[in-house]
Order: structure tokens, then sequence, then C-alpha cells
């Protein structure tokens, strides 16, 4: 399996959608945080800002959930074709490390 079929293994992607996913939750949650203290300035009802943050990071928390399970999935799904397929990932592995290695080198001079 080369490094163009492992990025375009469906569920390799789902991951990273599932990944942008969470990134734009977790900036959602953090802006947020940082609004909690102009709302309450605004003579806002602090409980409900709580109220609403908490609704929020239980919707997060519950996305966390679903990803590490999908990725524990997935991870296991690519250990098995690893075992199934060992010379197919020693050879990949070799061969990134050579390019690496003269790229490393030719960088240097």
């Amino acid at each position: 399996m080369t490094d163009a079929s492992l990025a375009a293994d469906p569920r390799i992607l789902s991951l990273m959608n599932d990944t942008a996913i969470m990134m734009d939750e977790l900036s959602r949650l953090s802006r947020k945080l940082g609004d909690l203290g102009k709302e309450q300035e605004e003579s806002r009802n602090g409980h409900d800002v709580v109220a609403d943050l908490q609704d929020h990071f239980r919707a997060f928390a519950e996305r966390m959930k679903d990803f590490s399970e999908e990725s524990r999935r997935t991870i296991s799904g690519l250990d098995n074709n690893v075992h199934s397929n060992p010379y197919v990932f020693i050879l990949c592995a070799l061969g990134l490390g050579f390019l690496l290695g003269k790229a490393m080198r030719s960088s240097g001079k």
C-alpha cells in the first residue's frame, strides 16, 4: 500500500474530515469562552451562558468519543493490513527512508 493509496483510503479521509470538524468545534468553543466575559457585562444572566457552554462541551465530548472510536477502528484496520502484508510496508518504509535521507543530504550541501 503506497502513500497515495493511504491518502485515498476512505477511512483516512473520514478521519481527516472528522479532525477538521473537531478543530472547528474547538475554535467555536474557544470563541464562546472568550465571549463569556463580554456577555456577562452585557447583563445577560450568567446561568444562561454557563448552560450554553455546558451544552457545547457535552456535544464536543460526544464528538470526541465518536472520533476516538472511529480512529481506533481505522488504526486496527491499518494494523491488520500491515500484519497481512508486512513486506510491502517494510519496503515502503525503506524507500521512504531512502528518499528522506537523499533529500536531507542534498539540502545540507
